[in-house]
């Protein structure tokens, strides 16, 4: 790997903890020290953004088909099915909404997937530097800004 300045490794460590990249991974890669990425996530609040990452429309509304098929499971368990339309109802309604996507969002989902591929893919690769994942992703905010 090219000698990186200071930036470029905290940015490159940034994108890998973002994509679900382990710390022993990261520093291995970014040459850094476990002190200094923790220093990074903690001052940065990766944690949280890591989070946000991970809570996609998607994935809420498969937590959302569960949560119904629970009540439904419930409600025929205990032979309460009055109860049933009115909380289902609601579940659904959410549901329609979540899959009215915006195509900012179906962007931004893909292109994680994408890096997320790619530095899976670098791994095995060797025609694949990190350094191109690390430039893809930013081209990738950069478009994502450009349509703000």
């Amino acid at each position: 790997m090219a000698q990186l300045t200071k930036v470029d490794k905290q940015k490159l460590a940034k994108a890998l903890y973002l994509s679900g990249r382990t710390n022993q991974d990261i520093c291995e890669v970014v040459s850094m020290s476990t002190r200094t990425l923790n220093n990074y996530i903690e001052e940065g609040k990766w944690d949280m953004l890591r989070a946000a990452h991970f809570v996609t429309p998607d994935e809420v509304g498969k937590r959302l088909l569960k949560a119904i098929a629970n009540l439904v499971d419930q409600s025929i368990e205990s032979e309460e099915y009055f109860q049933l339309g009115d909380d289902v109802s609601k579940l659904t309604s959410s549901l329609e909404k979540l899959q009215k996507r915006n195509p900012l969002i179906d962007a931004i989902e893909t292109f994680k997937k994408f890096i997320t591929y790619l530095v899976t893919r670098e791994k095995r690769d060797p025609t694949l530097s990190i350094e191109e994942v690390q430039r893809i992703n930013t081209l990738q905010d950069d478009f994502i800004k450009e349509l703000l």
